[in-house]
């Protein structure tokens, strides 16, 4: 099958799966004659695991790194459970910050629906604290972001809407 059929198959855009070609994830498909990139079924399978293994918060140097130890014929299963392990740490960090955040903006809504402050706008939320501001905005929402966007996590239900 040629790039686009493979494509089609697994969601991938032909760019894309040139780039992990160059980036050793996929091997380097045969060639037809008039020099077209032939892919075989193997080839849906790898992308397939490359996709599941992203959602599951993997890096492309992980997922090259257990597809080299399954290259090699060895077992992977050790391998990806420590990678996992890994991840499920970082993952559970961030789902507290996410909280810690959650909760502070609850009490932020409810000092403004109590009227103990005024309307909340970036300017005069100064009474939460310089440094707790800068983790939020630098580290915790960001992080909440990706996140959310690579989970493909709906933010109403983490905020409890």
């Amino acid at each position: 099958m040629r790039i686009g059929e493979l494509g089609r198959e697994t969601g991938f855009k032909d760019k894309t799966i040139r780039y992990y070609e160059r980036q050793g994830l996929i091997p380097d498909p045969g060639r037809t004659d008039s020099g077209y990139r032939e892919y075989s079924s193997e080839d849906i399978n790898r992308l397939t695991f490359i996709r599941k293994a992203k959602r599951l918060g993997m890096s492309l140097n992980d997922i090259k790194g257990v597809l080299q130890v399954h290259d090699r014929s060895e077992a992977t299963c050790e391998h990806v459970l420590s990678l996992l392990d890994e991840k499920l740490v970082h993952v559970n960090a961030v789902l507290q910050d996410i909280q810690a955040f959650r909760d502070e903006l609850a009490s932020l809504k409810e000092l403004e629906a109590e009227g103990i402050v005024g309307e909340l706008t970036e300017d005069n939320y100064s009474f939460v604290g310089a440094s707790s501001q800068k983790r939020l905005l630098q580290e915790v929402a960001p992080t909440w972001a990706e996140l959310l966007k690579a989970k493909e996590i709906d933010a109403a239900v983490l905020v409890g809407a």
